[in-house]
């Protein structure tokens, strides 16, 4: 059998609706679950130690009273360095502060413009980060006087 031509196709009308469609109707929402009570069992005695009373800790010297007294300082997190690492972290940290500083000495004798001043500016945050930082993290000061001098150097390289 020879499938029908696209003319036969559309000469063809259907004398009907295409789809029978009925509205689909939905059964009524269930009731809400009902409570239930559940019958008490017997259960074993719960049985208590004897309370004692708490006393308190003494309370702290008043200020003046001990020489000792200082304040507790928190734990401090970070590297734990040999001694001769920090001896190492400081030489570098003072040798790039060192730099940073004399580079800035030298950039500063000459006229600069407002993009370079403000080089300047972010140099100095920097040398005063790493001198703050270095008494209590000794690698993030080496890293912050390290990009001062990094700054220093093409600050000074921009100011020729």
């Amino acid at each position: 059998m020879d499938p029908p031509s696209p003319n036969a196709v559309a000469a063809r009308k259907p004398s009907g609706p295409l789809l029978d469609i009925q509205p689909m109707r939905l059964p009524p929402p269930a009731p809400p679950p009902k409570k239930v009570k559940k019958r008490p069992t017997s259960k074993p005695p719960i049985i208590t130690a004897p309370v004692t009373p708490v006393t308190p800790a003494p309370a702290p010297p008043a200020s003046g009273e001990t020489e000792r007294e200082k304040p507790v300082e928190p734990p401090r997190l970070g590297l734990l360095l040999t001694p001769d690492e920090q001896m190492k972290l400081n030489q570098t940290i003072d040798s790039d502060l060192r730099t940073a500083n004399g580079l800035l000495a030298e950039a500063m004798a000459k006229n600069l413009n407002d993009s370079q001043k403000s080089v300047v500016r972010q140099i100095r945050s920097f040398i005063g980060q790493a001198e703050e930082l270095r008494k209590n993290d000794l690698a993030a000061a080496k890293g912050i006087s390290h990009k001062a001098v990094v700054l220093a150097q093409d600050l000074a390289a921009s100011a020729r």
